[in-house]
């Protein structure tokens, strides 16, 4: 398939917006100190219908917008369009969830309410992991960015007992059997833009980061001195040719989304395209909930930044347009290039091309 071509051919998920919701065992928002919470939910039996109908989180409406693109694709759609994705690299879904064969680190498990959230690094996987946390008990809500950096950096450890394959080895592979389990994705455009301008245009404090960062300064201008490197910052063109040298890296907020997730070996309950998370957050949230409506006294609070713009349609978002400037510049053959590399992520939801009308969007689901 080449690149020129998407039009009709890829697949969307637009990357910018970016959600941020929280379950909380009470109605009102407070500041609390981040902490972890040693108790577990408290649990309530014999839930009546207007009691759940008083704990299930309102449905947020559907935009009003005369382009019927800006609705969500139904999942039974989503669903087909992944098992397309698989067949095109002649692979088929596993029988059976077979959990364990899960690429390790990225996949969590969240014993209290029975749900695995598989996170995509760049598709807001820091935010789910907050509100996850939050309703599992694990952990107070924060009240900005920095604080949720600081808990999840800080607590290294709780998110590695939660990690898939030591909560296997914890519980047991029959734990498995009855959980909800679901995954967020990104257009493969955005997430490569949006990952550049975070992580590689502007110093990070992770150790790892700014050494991959000089590598690439290194061997894209010949430079060895490491005190100037450490002053360097690679040009998008610069970065996306290294990419291109190396046919990808490794870095989790690089690498392709197909690596990340736990396909074939599982099939996800629900597939939540970022782009599309004003509504479907609300869906997933009620699904958990259902489960687990004797865990919960009273409706989750439920926070949303729809993305760092307020923007809510995300054609119209300035990272969509960071990305559409970003990679216009890039020559031709540098774009067919990269295409190659993310393939398989833009098979994933059939996401459309920088250059169409409504990226990062899904293109004709309906």
């Amino acid at each position: 398939m080449k690149a020129r071509g998407y039009s009709t051919q890829i697949i969307t998920g637009g990357a910018t917006a970016i959600f941020l919701l929280y379950f909380m065992l009470s109605s009102h928002q407070t500041n609390v100190k981040i902490e972890l919470k040693q108790e577990t939910t408290v649990i309530r039996h014999q839930i009546s219908e207007s009691e759940a109908e008083s704990i299930r989180i309102k449905i947020t409406p559907p935009p009003k917008a005369a382009n019927r693109v800006l609705m969500p694709m139904s999942q039974p759609w989503a669903q087909e369009q992944f098992e397309k994705s698989l067949h095109l690299s002649n692979k088929t879904y596993a029988e059976h969830n077979d959990w364990g064969k899960c690429p390790i680190h990225h996949t969590l498990y969240f014993d209290k309410i029975k749900t695995v959230f598989t996170g995509i690094p760049k598709a807001g996987h820091s935010n789910w992991w907050e509100a996850l946390l939050v309703a599992n008990g694990n952990m107070e809500i924060v009240q900005t960015l920095q604080e949720q950096i600081q808990f999840l950096s800080s607590n290294q450890e709780l998110l590695t007992d939660i990690e898939i394959q030591n909560a296997i080895d914890k519980f047991g592979m029959k734990e498995f059997e009855d959980v909800f389990s679901f995954a967020v994705i990104r257009n493969p455009w955005t997430r490569l833009v949006s990952g550049f301008l975070n992580k590689m245009a502007q110093d990070d404090p992770a150790v790892w980061l700014r050494e991959e960062r000089m590598s690439v300064v290194r061997e894209m201008r010949g430079i060895t001195d490491r005190e100037q490197l450490i002053m360097l910052f690679p040009t998008f063109p610069e970065f996306t040719g290294w990419l291109i040298k190396h046919h990808g890296t490794p870095d989790p907020h690089f690498k392709s989304q197909t690596q990340i997730l736990c396909i074939p070996a599982v099939k996800y309950d629900f597939i939540l395209p970022i782009e599309y998370a004003t509504i479907l957050k609300d869906r997933v949230l009620n699904l958990i909930i259902e489960r687990n409506l004797d865990k919960f006294s009273k409706r989750p609070v439920n926070f949303l930044r729809m993305s760092y713009d307020g923007e809510q349609d995300p054609r119209n978002q300035r990272s969509v347009s960071s990305a559409k400037e970003m990679l216009s510049k890039l020559d031709p053959e540098t774009i067919e290039k990269l295409y190659e590399i993310y393939e398989a992520d833009f098979a994933l939801l059939n996401y459309s091309n920088f250059t169409d009308s409504n990226f990062p969007l899904p293109l004709q689901y309906y």
